[in-house]
């Protein structure tokens, strides 16, 4: 009995972790929701106080690359680049 409850827990686990929303491919308002484009799989947000800029860490993805910060400034859309800097770069 433990061993098929096991198994069961196993199968439900792998099957919660198995599939996810699908992508994004159009970046289209709706529903009355304006979306933010041109991140790169952007994972944690986080508002500088005082400022009127929020940081925005990028996820590099599974196919490998450079993961990143940047500052994104919700009043004009302005970016900057924090981390990795972008003059420190390899060619």
């Amino acid at each position: 009995m433990k061993r098929r409850l096991a198994w069961v827990m196993t199968m439900l686990s792998a099957l919660a972790c198995g599939g996810g929303p699908a992508a994004i491919t159009e970046c289209v308002a709706a529903d009355g929701v304006t979306p933010i484009c041109g991140f790169q799989n952007p994972e944690d947000l986080a508002h500088l106080p005082g400022a009127s800029w929020v940081v925005v860490s990028q996820f590099a993805g599974m196919q490998g690359g450079v993961g990143s910060l940047l500052a994104y400034r919700v009043a004009d859309g302005r970016r900057l680049v924090l981390f990795p800097d972008p003059d420190a770069l390899p060619a």
